[in-house]
């Protein structure tokens, strides 16, 4: 799973949740893994950028940063209510 969200294998990721949805509970270990790996992005995505601009001061730069991980994740999970 954690492969298929680090490759963006949209299609791959929705096809497991669907076969995952059919086991009883099946869901909740994808959703808490896909809640870590998102996490992840995000902290990575803000070291990088206060790594890159020295100034902490720069919150344009910040929110910027945060709204490209959010559009990454948000897009994917509305492909999955959009496709099944």
């Amino acid at each position: 799973f954690n492969t298929l969200l680090a490759k963006r294998r949209t299609e791959d990721l929705c096809r497991m949740h669907m076969l995952m949805g059919k086991v009883a509970d099946g869901l909740d270990p994808l959703h808490e893994e896909l809640e870590r790996h998102v996490k992840a992005a995000g902290l990575a995505a803000v070291e990088e950028a206060k790594i890159e601009g020295s100034s902490s001061s720069d919150a344009a730069k910040y929110a910027k940063t945060l709204l490209d991980v959010h559009k990454v994740y948000v897009n994917l999970v509305k492909f999955r209510v959009r496709v099944f």
